[in-house]
């Protein structure tokens, strides 16, 4: 990006000794990299989030599914005490 950026002026403004093209050039280098630092943060900031939500997302799926699995589970155990009742009344 700086290399396209860097072409422009220095294609127009290195008439004579060349002093727009080196002062266009510390500008463009100073907004080039202050805005890739910006975007470097925003991309971290952006992932960061990403990752807190997926493991609230994932925190929260897993509450729900042990809450199922404890529901089913209870289910289970009763009637498992029922086909006993029911064994013991057939013999």
């Amino acid at each position: 990006m700086s290399a396209i950026v860097m072409a422009i002026p220095m294609t127009f403004l290195s008439i004579g000794i060349g002093s727009g093209y080196y002062l266009t050039r510390i500008v463009f280098g100073h907004i080039v990299g202050v805005h890739s630092s910006i975007s470097s943060t925003i991309i971290i900031a952006g992932i960061t989030t990403a990752v807190v939500i997926l493991i609230v997302f994932l925190i929260k799926w897993n509450s729900i599914l042990n809450r199922k699995v404890k529901r089913r589970t209870k289910e289970l155990g009763q009637s498992n005490k029922q086909l006993i009742l029911v064994n013991k009344k057939l013999e």
